[in-house]
């Protein structure tokens, strides 16, 4: 009987400690958008930059993914948001503020 009782309790704190459990951290990756040759330009003619720009992907563990591409020389963002199994993307273009 005290080791029913040991079992019950075991399992249930098992399962409160499952049920504790932080939610799925959002994953984010920042990369500048210039080629090799623009970054090269830059460091040489720091006047006249040809590109500047990032792009920012963010993936949560449920699979959603947001792409944001940031161009400062135009002062726009492109924003593009997948939801897990879609086929579609959902994409717009707005002005930076």
């Amino acid at each position: 009987m005290k080791k029913l009782v040991a079992l019950i309790t075991l399992f249930a704190g098992i399962t409160v400690a499952q049920a504790q459990q932080a939610p799925p951290k959002e994953k984010v990756e920042v990369k500048k958008t210039a080629t090799v040759e623009q970054t090269v330009n830059n460091v040489i003619h720091p006047d006249q930059k040809e590109h500047n720009g990032y792009k920012m992907k963010r993936k949560t563990k449920n699979g959603n993914k947001t792409v944001k591409k940031v161009d400062t020389e135009n002062g726009t963002a492109t924003i593009k948001t997948k939801k897990a199994g879609d086929l579609d993307k959902d994409v717009k273009t707005v002005p930076l503020k």
